[in-house]
């Protein structure tokens, strides 16, 4: 990341500008759908699990490697507000959208994988269903994840082929859409999470994310079990 940076800099540095123009939010948010300018995501990872990212932006650690022909004069950074890095970049002359994503909900895409920070975060702000595939009996001892849903690794991938009333009587939960990105796998180490992603794949089930650290490193992070 400090590499990224330390490149992000020397650009600066080396860019010039005529008289600076200066955009409001609305205007980078035109700007940013109209395609006319390369986005980079100079976000932390965990806005990017949390908010989600543009899809076609670069990573900052990427930029000058994807096409070094990219100048500033030619890219908007997506930063986090208040972040040491939006101040070292963002100027007048150079630009910068500090808002949210919320815009851009048609265009945004998630990372398959979510972390604890991120998964308490997305529980806290109800963001996302939780599913918890392991047996039921492991929802008494040693307990689950609150908020989450319990779907058996045995019933998938027949629950999701199930008829959207049906779903909800069983599971107390709504069918997700088969292009839901707001649904996190979640088990006791990760392993049967990737067993029931690639059993629900074949249904059209795509953009299924999942907590890899699962039920253990929930607990062994300070989670809260119930």
């Amino acid at each position: 990341m400090e590499s990224a940076r330390t490149l992000l800099l020397l650009s600066l540095l080396s860019f010039c500008s005529s008289a600076p123009v200066i955009y409001t939010d609305s205007h980078l948010v035109e700007l940013i759908r109209s395609g006319k300018k390369t986005v980079i995501d100079a976000r932390s990872d965990l806005s990017r699990q949390v908010s989600g990212y543009l899809e076609g932006s670069i990573l900052a650690s990427e930029y000058h490697q994807e096409d070094p022909s990219i100048g500033l004069d030619g890219v908007i950074f997506v930063v986090d507000d208040e972040d040491d890095v939006a101040e070292e970049i963002c100027s007048e002359n150079v630009l910068c959208y500090r808002g949210s994503l919320e815009p851009f909900s048609d265009l945004l895409t998630f990372p398959k994988v979510v972390d604890f920070n991120a998964l308490s975060i997305l529980l806290e702000e109800n963001r996302i269903v939780l599913v918890d595939v392991r047996n039921s009996s492991e929802l008494v001892n040693p307990g689950k994840i609150p908020g989450s849903f319990n779907i058996p690794l045995y019933e998938i991938p027949e629950a999701f082929s199930l008829e959207p009333e049906q779903f909800l009587e069983k599971y107390k939960f709504q069918l997700p859409a088969k292009d839901a990105q707001n649904v996190v796998l979640t088990c006791r180490s990760g392993r049967r999470v990737k067993i029931a992603i690639r059993r629900l794949e074949p249904l059209g089930f795509t953009q299924l994310r999942s907590y890899d650290g699962s039920f253990r490193d929930w607990v062994a992070r300070g989670g809260e079990v119930v």
